[in-house]
């Protein structure tokens, strides 16, 4: 997703989900709201506008702008959300969620804890082991 201007954001509609219900509700009511999740954060923006579909070879400057540097699929189609309204909504119900890299330095303590324990295991079982014989 990319500002354009003051009221307006874009993106590249790619190919991959097969999934055509919001684009053919869009041929009839044009009005939509995109949910922005940030979950490490518990933040969640709404934005509630009117979107626009355009066909990318018509708009070559568009294009280049939102098309992703390495797409995993093909250009259907370009984006235009004309901005209404926008609202930062209540994180109450928002479960946090990260990325495994956000998590491995928060981890690294708890990843040397638990090698500390299994050499001090090993050295347990050993001990039992030589006092069994």
């Amino acid at each position: 997703m990319h500002v354009i201007d003051e009221t307006t954001l874009a993106w590249a509609e790619l190919r991959g989900n097969r999934q055509y219900i919001s684009h053919g509700n869009l041929t009839t009511d044009k009005r939509a709201s995109v949910f922005l999740m940030d979950y490490a954060r518990q933040q969640r923006l709404k934005i509630f506008g009117s979107i626009q579909l355009l066909d990318p070879d018509h708009h070559p400057e568009l294009r280049a702008r939102t098309m992703p540097s390495t797409p995993r699929t093909q250009l259907q189609r370009l984006a235009l959300l004309h901005v209404h309204a926008y609202d930062w909504n209540c994180p109450q119900h928002i479960t946090p969620r990260y990325t495994a890299a956000e998590l491995q330095e928060t981890l690294i303590p708890v990843r040397e804890e638990l090698q500390r324990l299994r050499t001090e295991n090993d050295s347990l079982r050993s001990e039992l082991a030589r006092r069994a014989t």
